[in-house]
């Protein structure tokens, strides 16, 4: 049982799904496939040098890109609603500050959010 702010999707859902498709514009995913070449290659008119390290998005391969993206979405966009409806969210200072730490494939807010519970 939610409690708390009422839930209502009116136009809220289609803002929801637009921060999630954003977020993961922004920040991708990473399920990537590293593959270091031993030696020079060309591939088409680009010459690729020995020890070059290719990064793949293994999510926007081919024609049709990851089959669960629809569904991601969808999730994303509804545990953004919910963090949304149930926590009350803090800033250190009066902005919030989009700043990244330095990391690896994760990454993370060098100054993160403070969320309380609303009920």
């Amino acid at each position: 049982m939610l409690t708390g702010r009422s839930c209502c999707y009116g136009g809220e859902a289609e803002r929801d799904r637009a921060v999630a498709k954003e977020g993961l514009r922004l920040h991708p995913p990473a399920p990537f496939l590293l593959r270091t070449f031993r030696e020079g290659c060309k591939i088409g008119s680009y010459y690729v040098p020995e020890k070059t390290t290719l990064v793949v998005n293994m999510v926007m391969l081919g024609r049709r890109g990851c089959p669960a993206a629809n569904l991601a979405y969808i999730l994303i966009g509804s545990a953004v609603g919910t963090m949304v409806q149930c926590f009350d969210w803090k800033t250190k200072g009066d902005r919030v500050n989009m700043e990244e730490a330095a990391g690896g494939m994760n990454l993370t807010m060098a100054h993160p959010l403070n969320c309380t519970s609303v009920g």
